[in-house]
């Protein structure tokens, strides 16, 4: 595939479909976990997703589409579902993936071939930064690393 984190996550068979937003009115205030880690308010909401340029690479690395996405947080805050609209976290259909939240508040998710990975962060409740690997193998040596921004629409 010519975008290098579609190659990744579509190796893994993911995407992820968009639903509605998340209701109108007022915008909630931020949501602290009981570490104090800021996440985004429980339910669904719309995000856009916006790549930077590879920070690293070990290979021609395309920055892979921005786009927008669904955000379904449980109301714990523990895990999240983001599901794109066929862009930038898909490999060209419709999938999830689930993100759990560690003791520091970081969100992750780890391929379980071993071929990618992805983190962030929320600086706020409707923003978050952070960074998808897609890692080397023996079938690809390559390697790279793009930031990325979710912004709550």
């Amino acid at each position: 595939m010519s975008r290098p984190l579609r190659f990744v996550l579509a190796a893994v068979a993911l995407a992820v479909p968009a639903c509605g937003g998340g209701g109108g009115g007022t915008t909630p205030s931020p949501v602290t976990s009981s570490g104090g880690a800021l996440m985004p308010p429980a339910g669904t909401t719309t995000w856009a997703i916006s790549y930077r340029a590879a920070t690293a690479s070990t290979c021609p690395a395309q920055t892979p589409d921005s786009g927008m996405a669904t955000m379904t947080v449980d109301p714990s805050g523990t895990s999240l579902v983001l599901t794109d609209q066929g862009s930038s976290l898909s490999g060209g259909g419709p999938a999830s993936i689930v993100f759990t939240r560690d003791g520091s508040g970081r969100y992750s998710w780890a391929d379980p071939s071993g071929l990618a990975t992805i983190s962030f962060r929320f600086t706020t409740s409707s923003h978050a930064e952070g960074e998808a690997n897609r890692l080397a193998s023996p079938s690809s040596p390559c390697s790279a690393t793009w930031p990325f921004l979710l912004d709550r629409q």
